[in-house]
């Protein structure tokens, strides 16, 4: 039987902020290779950043930048 909709959405929200072998391998499953983040000039993380590895990029270095930064589950 497929996921829902919600329990993608609970997968995802639940590892998205691991940085560790589980969270990417969901990240790798559930982003599309085309999925892209744009950050804006005047952020230290300005910049495009493509698919899953560029999601980890993107991540990594906002949480380097914003120190108190937490990440929850939701639902």
């Amino acid at each position: 039987m497929a996921e829902t909709n919600l329990q993608v959405i609970q997968r995802a929200s639940a590892t998205m902020g691991m940085d560790n072998p589980e969270g990417h391998a969901t990240v790798k499953e559930l982003l599309d290779p085309d999925f892209v983040v744009i950050e804006p000039d005047g952020l230290p993380y300005a910049g495009t950043y493509r698919g899953p590895d560029g999601w980890w990029t993107v991540f990594r270095r906002m949480l380097s930048t914003w120190t108190d930064i937490k990440h929850e589950p939701i639902f």
